[in-house]
């Protein structure tokens, strides 16, 4: 055997997927690919835990089916979903209707973090057991928006209303009435 070879011919390409217990973990928002799984077309949406602690930062996708691919597949491409599809409704669930039947901005996205409902992926797409030093975690549900201000820019949030806790501002003074009966 020559210097530098292994005498394993296999290897393990990419990165390891995450694995986290279950549960909900606050979110944000990374970015969105498209993908061709099984030959047919799929949303990613990328996201962080923000929640502190050891799974802090760790990487996770929320998945969705995708009515077609517009363009190249990749980050950041270009997708249609259904009226019916899960991202669709998520979506309006979490940010109301989108404004443009013809498009569908991801921006709200980027503004927000969210709370969402992770799950360990214990069976593969042919519903096999995987096992347990293969199983990894993905967001099952996008639950709600947990704080909108989060990322907004310096200038946005000094414009914006106060938050809700904040006390109201005190309701201006009355002028006094000027008599009639005192001008003569």
């Amino acid at each position: 055997m020559a210097a530098g070879e292994s005498p394993e011919p296999g290897t393990l390409d990419g990165e390891r997927p995450a694995l986290i217990p279950p549960g909900k973990y606050t979110l944000r928002f990374e970015f969105h690919e498209t993908k061709f799984i099984f030959s047919r077309p799929k949303l990613f949406l990328w996201f962080s835990v923000l929640d502190c602690g050891d799974y802090f930062g760790t990487k996770l996708a929320r998945y969705y089916g995708a009515r077609r691919l517009i363009g190249r597949s990749g980050k950041h491409a270009r997708f249609a979903v259904g009226w019916k599809s899960d991202f669709l409704r998520e979506y309006a669930t979490l940010f109301g209707a989108p404004s443009r039947l013809d498009r569908i901005a991801m921006t709200p996205f980027e503004k927000v973090t969210m709370l969402g409902r992770v799950r360990t992926v214990e069976k593969g797409h042919d519903q096999r057991v995987i096992a347990e030093g293969l199983r990894y975690s993905v967001i099952e549900e996008l639950l709600r928006v947990e704080d909108g201000t989060a990322f907004a820019s310096p200038t946005a949030s000094a414009s914006a209303s106060p938050p809700a806790s904040a006390s109201p501002p005190a309701p201006p003074t009355p002028k006094p009435i000027k008599s009639k009966a005192s001008a003569l």
